[in-house]
């Protein structure tokens, strides 16, 4: 006797609902799985979105850095040509002992220019002078 009354009969005992527990874990395990592999199908392309979102981002940043070095290389060449602070500082003093070199010899040159324009002065003064004296000498001789 299954414990059912004659008014009341389910149909169900001990062994149909261990068969209907079973189906029903077997359709949960198959939803389990289908929600599993869905689960895990989104997470591969997410991981390799991300590998492709971080191969992007290493080939920018390398991109980048390449010409940083390149600029870098550039400054360096640059650099190496310019000209040096000792190198300026002694062209400098070099040309400041030639510039004093030929400020003394500009002032020996009006010096001497000076001195010729003095001695012109003196000459045309004495030629005037002895000019004057000998019409004088002819003037009172007379």
């Amino acid at each position: 006797m299954s414990g059912e009354t004659e008014a009341n009969v389910s149909g169900w005992t001990t062994d149909t609902l261990h068969r209907w527990t079973i189906d029903q874990m077997a359709a949960h395990a198959l939803l389990d799985d289908q929600r599993f592999e869905s689960l895990e199908a989104t997470i591969k392309v997410a991981v390799n979105s991300a590998k492709e979102a971080v191969d992007k981002a290493e080939k920018a940043s390398e991109k980048r850095l390449d010409g940083l070095n390149e600029l870098r290389g550039a400054m360096t060449d640059q650099s190496a040509t310019y000209i040096t602070r000792e190198t300026v500082s002694a062209m400098t003093s070099a040309l400041s002992a030639r510039l004093d070199l030929i400020k003394e010899r500009q002032d020996r040159m009006e010096g001497r220019g000076s001195g010729l324009q003095q001695g012109w002065g003196y000459i045309v003064g004495a030629v005037g002078l002895a000019l004057g004296l000998v019409s004088l000498f002819n003037i009172l001789h007379k």
